[in-house]
């Protein structure tokens, strides 16, 4: 299977969170951006990027991308509502990287 490229990835976050993506990569911080820029960087580790690649992409330091990662995945144990939300922009997400392997 072929690995989406960040940009995929965040063009998927952005349409399920609402968010646009230079938005998600800039320094805002109301609480859906930066729940839309965590999903984002929990999303692309799952894909098999390191936390510097994915700290590169949107300008942050890698160790912001590991504690993104964490509070992130501490979320969706715990809140329903963050879990169905990010589970749509993974299935958004497998539909992209369907139509590029059909491709």
């Amino acid at each position: 299977m072929t690995t989406p490229s960040l940009s995929s990835i965040l063009e998927t976050i952005s349409d399920r969170y609402g968010v646009p993506g230079d938005v998600i990569q800039g320094r805002s911080r109301p609480e859906i951006v930066v729940e839309a820029r965590h999903a984002f960087c929990y999303l692309a580790t799952m894909r098999g990027y390191t936390q510097e690649g994915i700290g590169a992409f949107i300008n942050r330091d890698h160790t912001t991308i590991s504690m993104a990662i964490r509070s992130f995945r501490d979320r969706i144990d715990c809140d329903v509502k963050a879990r169905g939300v990010f589970a749509r922009a993974e299935e958004g997400l497998k539909e992209v990287e369907a139509l590029v392997v059909s491709a």
